[in-house]
């Protein structure tokens, strides 16, 4: 959990925390609170606090819920979920269609599309999930594609840099 607001007058700061906190999944479910899954991310955090000129005025928590109100509202009030859910339903819309003839398009595509998803979804405990969530269907296929099209992709790249004798 990180505490942090940024001045009426930072109007930078405040734009930099809102984009680079929701880009690494962050959310923020009341005014200088943001919530996340990753603990690892602590000197990312920093990074940011920094750039936005208020790292000397926040704190950085790690926490654990013990009781109050329903978690699921926090969840909804923290994360718009229904937009992750559009963007694994993107994916999922993308990667079940006929791929690219190309296997290293293919690879580095899924790859590339995919790594933007983990980006803005919050990787919650399924208990904190809306039923059905679109979200395991996508990383299931992610993982089911990039088995199988790896292989013949780094067949192709071996292949076309081969330097000619």
């Amino acid at each position: 959990m990180v505490l942090a607001r940024a001045a009426e007058t930072n109007r930078a700061g405040r734009h930099l925390l809102r984009t680079r906190f929701r880009w690494g999944g962050f959310g923020n479910p009341a005014p200088g609170i943001w919530v996340s899954t990753r603990t690892d991310r602590v000197g990312e955090v920093e990074q940011v606090l920094r750039e936005a000129g208020v790292h000397e005025e926040a704190q950085i928590f790690r926490s654990e819920y013990l009781a109050g109100g329903d978690l699921p509202t926090l969840v909804r009030q923290a994360w718009d979920l229904d937009e992750v859910a559009r963007e694994h339903e993107a994916f999922v819309s993308a990667f079940t269609a006929p791929p690219s003839a190309d296997p290293i398009v293919r690879v580095s595509t899924l790859v590339h599309t995919w790594r933007q998803i983990l980006l803005i979804d919050p990787a919650l405990p399924a208990e904190l999930l809306p039923p059905g969530w679109i979200g395991l269907r996508a990383a299931e296929l992610f993982h089911r594609q990039h088995a199988e099209w790896e292989p013949a992709a780094t067949r192709e790249w071996e292949r076309i840099s081969r330097q000619p004798r």
